[in-house]
C-alpha cells in the first residue's frame, strides 16, 4: 500500500493526467472550457479507485483472515472517508494518518479486554469526524452580524 501511495503521490502532483484529475475535481465548467472530458475522468478515477479498494480487500482477505467471511468489513470505508478527510487527500499524508487511525483502533481493541465499551472507539471516530468537518465549515464560511 506504500507503494500504491508513492505511486498515486507522483501520478496527482506530476502528470498531465493529474492535473486534470485537479482542475475536473476543482470546476466542471473550468475542465470543460479547457478541453478536457470530465466524464472521462471521473470513470477514469472511480475505475482506479475501485481497483486500489479491490487490492486492499484482497490484501485483507489473504494476508490477515486467510478466508472470506460475510462481515469481512466492519466499516472500513467509513474510516477510510475520516482518513482522507484529515490527510486532504494528500496521498503521502494519508499513510500517517491511517496509521494514527490503525493504532486507534487496535489500541480501542486492545481496552475492550480491561472492560472498556467497544463502542467508544466508533464514538471517538465519529467525534474527529464531526469536529473536523465543523472546522472545514468554519474555514470557508463565516458569520457575519447584520445590523437591523
Amino acid at each position: 500500500m506504500v507503494i500504491i501511495a508513492l505511486v498515486m503521490f507522483f501520478l496527482i502532483k506530476y502528470s498531465k493526467w493529474g492535473y486534470e484529475i485537479s482542475v475536473s475535481g476543482s470546476s466542471r465548467k473550468a475542465a470543460d472550457y479547457a478541453g478536457m472530458s470530465y466524464v472521462k475522468n471521473v470513470l477514469k478515477v472511480m475505475f482506479l479507485s475501485g481497483a486500489i479498494a479491490g487490492i486492499a480487500g484482497m490484501a485483507e482477505v489473504s494476508g490477515v483472515l486467510h478466508r472470506l467471511q460475510q462481515t469481512i468489513s466492519p466499516g472500513y470505508g467509513y474510516t477510510a472517508i475520516l482518513i482522507a478527510l484529515l490527510a486532504r487527500l494528500n496521498p503521502l499524508s494519508i499513510l500517517l494518518v491511517s496509521f494514527l487511525m490503525g493504532s486507534l483502533l487496535v489500541g480501542g481493541f486492545s481496552l475492550q479486554t480491561s472492560g472498556f465499551p467497544s463502542s467508544m472507539v466508533s464514538m471517538f471516530q465519529g467525534s474527529i469526524l464531526f469536529f473536523v468537518l465543523a472546522g472545514e465549515v468554519f474555514n470557508n464560511y463565516r458569520l457575519v452580524r447584520k445590523k437591523v
